[in-house]
């Protein structure tokens, strides 16, 4: 598995003027700002502690605003341009990079979840929404000792409504419309989960499923800028 400098975990409020210049700060959420050891590949992130994410056209690229604790000068990943418009000033958006080279993004609400694709299991979901693996063993531990046991299915609870979901199949729950494209895969370093989820009438489902396939693609769909 890969190092926390080449891992990043941020979250931040979407501006009042986003629809005019989509833009937003963002900081980190790995507990990265409260420690430095000296050692870079521990102490650095892949794009900083505070770096400037900017959407056009559902490219979702982040700046680092300066070489300190960063690895690379700017990354970006491309989600379905539709998601652009659904996001909301207010909202408060994480995007996560695992270990693994996954990536996981989520759109919260008031606390409730918008949208959400990709690694979901390392983002917020919201106050209603619970995510755990169900492996072949049928041992549900999310990335416990069972990190080499292929999993069955993803299960997911909204409220009361539990569902279980095995690669490729799709379901409601509550009003959570939920697609897996992929199941935790085993292997060193192994694969997350990729999975679609949208809430209805405040975000389409077709555009995030299609943000999944792209994050599907080799390479995790990441492409960087490193330091001239």
């Amino acid at each position: 598995m890969m190092p926390p400098c080449g891992t990043f975990s941020y979250s931040g409020v979407v501006p009042q003027d986003w629809s005019i210049r989509p833009c937003l700060e963002l900081h980190d959420d790995s507990g990265a700002e409260t420690v430095e050891s000296g050692e870079p590949k521990f102490d650095n992130r892949l794009v900083g502690l505070r770096p400037v994410l900017e959407v056009l056209a559902g490219c979702f690229k982040l700046t680092a605003p300066d070489r300190r604790r960063s690895n690379l000068a700017a990354a970006s990943f491309e989600l379905a341009s539709e998601l652009s418009p659904v996001i909301r000033s207010g909202d408060v958006l994480h995007l996560r990079r695992t270990e693994t080279a996954d990536i996981g993004v989520s759109l919260l609400r008031r606390g409730h979840l918008v949208f959400a694709v990709g690694a979901v299991s390392v983002v917020p979901l919201g106050d209603t929404v619970v995510i755990r693996r169900e492996t072949a063993t049928n041992r549900p531990a999310p990335f416990s000792d069972d990190w080499l046991s292929p999993d069955a299915a993803v299960v997911i609870s909204v409220l009361s409504n539990v569902v279980r979901l095995e690669k490729g199949t799709s379901a409601v729950a509550e009003n959570l419309r939920i697609s897996v494209l992929r199941c935790f895969e085993p292997g060193l370093p192994g694969l997350y989960e990729c999975v679609a989820m949208s809430r209805e009438q405040s975000c389409p489902h077709t555009p995030v499923v299609r943000s999944g396939e792209l994050l599907l693609r080799p390479g995790r769909g990441l492409t960087m800028t490193r330091w001239s």
